[in-house]
């Protein structure tokens, strides 16, 4: 079954990097050929937390090789012992400890590693992965981007619906840019329902905004980590 489907930001950063925690589930909606379209309002907050998401990795791995770099009398450490290095850490930006201990241990991977690996080797590595963050990421979403269809922001926005979200508090669930996605995809699916939109985004409280504003949406169907409607 081909679906067309309109992918929250999250979507696409979770496809532009092998090491998200969101990779997987990208993975999966990419690799089953749909139709994938996207609003300008995504396409522009993709290019903030793209910036932002190459520094906090960035400072991720540098910091992991600065602590590597005291090591250095041993010859060999362990996947376990960076781990635990890494518990050490404080909150980098957004990128939470367990996005770092997800990232680490796809990329330990990755590389190939056993379970202990030379460190001189490990720091080579990690310096060269954080060197060309920037470039093979925005090569891979280019590609990405190049493969979807962009659709033109919201004029207006539905009075009823935002009606909705105030009477039921829904803006606990809906950041500004969320909104505005939203009203994006409801414009779009009202002025072109041969298309039968289905909203993707692994945001659990926008999918949960969706499916309580669901009877007012132009489009009815929509996929998230906890529930689909198709």
């Amino acid at each position: 079954m081909n679906i067309n489907c309109f992918l929250d930001t999250n979507v696409i950063i979770g496809f532009i990097y092998t090491f998200n925690s969101l990779y997987e589930y990208s993975k999966e909606l990419f690799s089953k050929g749909y139709e994938h379209y996207y609003s300008t309002n995504v396409k522009n907050e993709v290019e903030e937390v793209f910036d932002r998401k190459n520094k906090e990795f960035k400072i991720l791995f540098q910091r992991i090789i600065r602590n590597l770099k005291k090591l250095r009398d041993s010859q060999f450490i362990s996947n376990a012992k960076i781990h635990g290095i890494i518990n050490k850490f404080n909150r980098i930006g957004r990128l939470k400890l367990d996005d770092m201990h997800n990232a680490f241990e796809t990329i330990w991977k990755d590389f190939g590693y056993g379970e202990n690996q030379e460190i001189g080797q490990v720091i080579l590595e990690l310096n060269e992965l954080a060197k060309e963050l920037h470039s093979r990421h925005s090569n891979r979403k280019e590609s990405i981007e190049e493969s979807m269809i962009e659709i033109p922001n919201h004029r207006l926005k539905d009075e009823d619906i935002l009606n909705i979200i105030k009477e039921k508090s829904l803006r606990e669930y809906l950041h500004e840019k969320d909104e505005d996605i939203l009203f994006d995809i409801n414009q779009y699916g009202k002025e072109h329902p041969e298309l039968d939109l289905c909203l993707v985004s692994w945001d659990d409280d926008f999918i949960d905004a969706v499916r309580i504003l669901s009877n007012q949406l132009s489009f009815k169907k929509y996929i998230g980590r906890k529930f689909k409607s198709v």
